[in-house]
């Protein structure tokens, strides 16, 4: 997705320095792995100055500056972060934490001084640029080398999203949200709640239920109910047709949210402002009645051409008003027909609401950390985190999920766009290291505070189209347990939270060429049940060790031990061999997610249910699963790409996922686990 200019050979040769320390080259649009103040060197090897730039402002006033920085004027506080610009590496590191936090943090209110004093009449804004933050994830597609839509529309309960954050959207991670769950969750993003409040599910019918009891009025919430009598009525008069629609346009403000409802179903749409609709939306093309997505089909087996997963769309609004969209798409210029505007004759009733008058508090007092009031201040940033492991003298890409051991070194790059089109100012990026981590180097002008085991980098300012990189390395601490979670999560760049990373530590891995050897070995040997053989594979490995699957009776220990009444139990005997981030199923629902007595409670974006992909999954890992409906509890090993348990003949050996009703495919059977009444995957080489 990155783009640049064209370097010229001397100036390449000019760069292997900073491509020998750090790996990148400056993108096309501006510079990577340092700030954009004049005098900056992106190493730490020149000598410490007192007074850098001979301006006065050495490190000594800087400090002085940042003790009294609650006081200081604009010019003062814009002055200062200039002089930080200009301190060597060294310099910056000698400073703490909370005197750069203070520093970036009354710079950010500097140069925003004016939306942010503006900031409680411009709730609107707020919501529109959290919605337009969704939308961004889901075109992604529009800019080169992306991994495609990262939010799509689904239907299906096993898949959606509950509240999830638009940063959370990565090509290892995508989301899934329905018409109803993506309109809830900018509001939830935005405000803190929930669309109806308290623990009501936000479907079409409901907000239809809730509205049909709301007092009409324009001082109130709720500004139109109209019934579908009402409206097949006032659509046979053009004339009283048109000045409704009229009247209505005139009405909506950006925030603004329109019900559709229809008997049993219907749809949500946000209004954007400028004559804008956004809405999470599927396509005519739908694969299943429930919805555009198969459960039992992977995404990459569709077609590129194949617009059979919907996602957010801009669209004009008279999609809401007329049946035929003369207007294009803003997103790919399409005309269509749709059964969701006023005077369809399926509508049963529609409301017009508007939930920031009556229902949430007002934005001012939002600071630095505040996520929906960065998205209003710094809309169009695109910010991406990807992690590479070396080990063993090879790197390879880090996925989401994937295990980590004792001595590994990740090395982690952010990436920072500025895709607005406009210049932004006062940019800050830190990262807290997990406790499981030890910090190694960084590159750039990256500081390191170790006291707070803190890595932070500052930008004065970013142009249309440039980007920063800056990248540190970490090594996993020797002697760390197997199963601890390093849920790398802790990113922010001005309030935006980057995407997560979530590993656990493998502390005895057997390795693939072991592994084939002893599934080999066992091949064609009866058992009376799957888990049997898992337990005896792994015996063949190390008779005494991989002690927690030892511990484990059978595929309905599993289930019963980790996933008690649908819900992962953390404090379960042998729980450090589960992969937490890879649980899930049918009646796992949200409150099953949230572990109140775990520390990652808030893994895996709060979804109801993982959709486990084929990059998540490592040799030598178990999956378990229970189907309520056939009464049955089942277990099989992955290997080199291919799945292992009982064949029908009660024999171990590699299974045929056709042979399993799913499809054609490895990931074909992944996608089949959220059907499942409850999954869990275990990696042995977790073990304690």
């Amino acid at each position: 997705m990155k783009t640049g200019i064209r370097i010229a050979a001397a100036v390449l040769a000019a760069l292997a320095l900073c491509m020998t320390a750090c790996g990148t080259l400056p993108d096309e649009g501006g510079r990577r792995g340092g700030s954009s103040a004049a005098g900056t060197d992106a190493g730490s090897d020149r000598a410490p100055q007192t007074d850098p730039g001979g301006n006065g402002n050495g490190l000594m006033k800087i400090k002085e500056t940042i003790a009294s920085i609650g006081t200081a004027d604009a010019q003062t506080v814009l002055e200062c972060a200039a002089a930080y610009d200009a301190l060597t590496k060294a310099e910056k590191e000698s400073l703490t934490l909370a005197e750069y936090r203070a520093l970036t943090d009354a710079e950010y209110r500097a140069v925003n001084a004016e939306k942010l004093a503006d900031i409680d009449s411009r709730q609107e804004d707020v919501i529109a640029a959290v919605a337009l933050a969704y939308y961004n994830q889901s075109w992604r597609t529009r800019k080169e080398n992306s991994p495609g839509p990262q939010v799509l529309y689904d239907q299906y309960n096993v898949r959606r999203n509950f509240n999830a954050a638009p940063e959370d959207a990565t090509a290892q991670k995508k989301l899934y949200l329905d018409c109803s769950s993506f309109v809830n969750a900018v509001y939830y993003y935005t405000f803190g709640s929930n669309l109806l409040g308290g623990g009501k599910s936000v479907t079409t019918a409901n907000i239809n239920k809730e509205m049909a009891e709301q007092p009409v009025g324009a001082d109130r919430e709720l500004m139109y109910y109209i019934t579908g009598a009402e409206l097949q009525r006032i659509k046979t008069n053009s004339s009283r047709a048109s000045e409704l629609i009229k009247e209505i346009k005139a009405a909506l403000r950006p925030g603004d949210v329109i019900n559709y409802y229809r008997a049993s179903t219907g749809h949500v749409i946000l209004y954007l402002g400028g004559g804008k609709i956004i809405h999470s939306t599927g396509t005519a093309n739908a694969k299943t009645s429930k919805g555009d997505v198969d459960p039992a089909k992977s995404i990459e087996a569709y077609g590129p051409d194949e617009r059979v997963f919907g996602t957010v769309n801009v669209d004009d609004w008279d999609r809401f008003f007329t049946k035929t969209v003369t207007a294009k798409s803003q997103n790919d210029g399409r005309t269509s027909t749709s059964n969701n505007y006023l005077f369809a004759d399926t509508v049963t009733a529609v409301a017009i609401f508007r939930p920031t008058e009556a229902r949430y508090g007002r934005m001012s007092g939002k600071s630095l950390s505040d996520g929906a009031v960065a998205h209003y201040l710094y809309q169009g940033i695109d910010i991406e985190k990807t992690a590479t492991v070396s080990r063993g003298g090879s790197s390879s890409e880090l996925f989401y999920s994937n295990s980590i051991r004792p001595g590994d070194e990740v090395t982690y790059t952010v990436t920072v766009i500025n895709t607005s089109g406009t210049e932004m100012k006062a940019l800050s990026a830190t990262e807290t290291v997990p406790a499981a981590m030890e910090y190694v180097s960084g590159c750039g002008d990256a500081a390191w505070f170790a006291g707070d085991r803190t890595v932070a980098m500052h930008v004065a300012s970013l142009g249309a189209g440039q980007s920063f990189e800056f990248s540190y390395t970490l090594r996993v601490a020797a002697g760390t347990p197997g199963g601890t979670a390093v849920n790398d999560c802790e990113t922010y760049v001005n309030g935006i939270r980057t995407n997560r990373i979530y590993n656990q530590v493998a502390s005895a891995a057997p390795g693939t060429d072991a592994l084939s050897g002893a599934v080999a070995a066992l091949t064609g040997t009866a058992f009376t049940d799957a888990f049997d053989a898992v337990k005896a594979v792994y015996s063949k490995l190390d008779a005494g060790g991989f002690g927690d699957l030892q511990n484990i009776a059978s595929a309905e220990d599993v289930i019963r031990r980790f996933l008690p009444s649908n819900r992962f139990n953390p404090n379960a005997k042998s729980a450090g061999i589960a992969v937490r981030s890879l649980y899930g199923g049918y009646k796992v629902g949200s409150a099953g997610i949230s572990d109140a007595n775990s520390s990652l409670s808030y893994d895996v974006f709060n979804t109801r249910v993982r959709r486990v992909m084929s990059t998540y999954i490592e040799d030598g890992d178990v999956i378990v699963t229970y189907s309520e409906y056939r009464k049955k509890y089942e277990c099989c090993m992955y290997l080199g790409g291919e799945l292992y348990g009982l064949r029908s003949d009660g024999t171990f050996g590699m299974l045929t996922v056709s042979s399993m009703s799913a499809g054609t495919s490895l990931q074909d059977y992944l996608d089949t686990l959220t059907a499942y009444n409850s999954f869990i995957v275990l990696r042995p080489s977790q073990t304690g």
